[in-house]
């Protein structure tokens, strides 16, 4: 099970998500939880991911098919690498520029 943190920030009206550690199956799903109680369908969120230091694509899909159920246009996803990016852009979601991977 992957640890992942995450803290708070407002860019004028659009609230910022900064992640940090392992996005995997189980932290993807306890983020999705976390943004539904939050209410995030409610106001526009962007997600960074670019303090992310390891990424599982499964954790990209269970995250990004939640966020297009449960705020379809409202999310951003930020500083992912190529293929994440990839993979968000196949569920409609907005993944920014994406970063070439190490």
């Amino acid at each position: 099970m992957g640890e992942l943190h995450w803290s708070e920030g407002s860019r004028t009206t659009d609230a910022v998500i900064r992640l940090e550690g392992v996005v995997d199956g189980s932290s993807a799903w306890e983020l999705r939880h976390a943004l539904r109680e939050r209410g995030a369908a409610a106001q526009p969120v962007v997600i960074d991911f670019s303090a992310v230091r390891e990424c599982h694509d499964f954790g990209i899909a269970v995250l990004a098919h939640g966020l297009t159920c449960d705020a379809p246009g409202l999310v951003e996803l930020r500083g992912l690498q190529q293929r994440q990016a990839a993979l968000v852009r196949f569920f409609g979601l907005d993944a920014g520029p994406a970063h070439d991977s190490d």
